[in-house]
């Protein structure tokens, strides 16, 4: 659910539940997404990526970005990733899955700087967190 009420025709169609982010709940939600995809160093990526998948919700909340980081992103970057290394997955959801947080003017399709520094912070905190390298 989002900002926008579907159409009540929808909504009546469907029991609802709104489940509460808890970081805990996301961290465990990522050990099962990379286990299935047979990545290493499991609990770093986990950990990271339940806290910056906070840190964007945060930043969608302030309106900085576009959307917050979903599992989907996270399975995308397990998929999509060069191999099965906790940076690897780090570094590609940084690299090619946040673009898609990125706000831009409607007038002339340029970048919102502000979205950018915030895509910027948390594309920074995702690969510091699983990074191989002290």
């Amino acid at each position: 659910l989002s900002e926008v009420d579907p159409p009540e025709a929808f909504m009546d169609r469907f029991l609802f539940k709104h489940v509460r982010y808890n970081q805990k709940d996301i961290e465990n939600i990522s050990r099962g997404v990379a286990n299935h995809h047979g990545i290493d160093n499991v609990d770093t990526l986990a950990v990271g990526f339940a806290t910056v998948m906070g840190k964007s919700r945060e930043k969608f909340a302030q309106g900085q970005i576009k959307k917050p980081l979903s599992i989907r992103d996270l399975s995308r970057g397990c998929t999509h990733s060069k191999d099965a290394t906790c940076e690897s997955v780090a570094s590609w959801i940084a690299d090619e899955g946040l673009d898609g947080m990125l706000m831009w003017n409607g007038d002339s399709g340029d970048i919102i700087k502000d979205s950018e520094v915030g895509v910027n912070q948390l594309r920074k905190e995702l690969k510091d967190r699983c990074s191989d390298r002290p």
